[in-house]
């Protein structure tokens, strides 16, 4: 019997992989239909564009120098891996 776990935590890890669809799809395989996954991670905001998240202090105190990933990518890996997103909580920092 494969291992299943209840619960995925993942913080700030998906954008740095080169392959997200791959690493979720790992990830799929070690959860069942009652499983969840909390993420978190940085993303652009809702409107603008790369750039202009290149140039926001957040990422300039960060010294994030990563390409940034938008939501729209995140959702796509999501789906691409066969997983289902149920929920999403957008903060959106200064």
């Amino acid at each position: 019997m494969k291992s299943r776990y209840d619960y995925v935590l993942l913080i700030e890890a998906l954008h740095h992989a080169l392959r997200k669809e791959t690493l979720l799809r790992g990830l799929a395989r070690v959860m069942d239909e009652n499983s969840r996954m909390v993420l978190v991670e940085p993303v652009l905001p809702r409107i603008g564009s790369r750039a202009a998240y290149a140039q926001s202090q957040w990422a300039r105190d960060l010294g994030y120098i990563e390409e940034p990933v938008t939501m729209r990518e995140y959702l796509a890996a999501f789906d691409a891996a066969g997983l289902t997103v149920e929920s999403m909580d957008y903060e959106r920092s200064p």
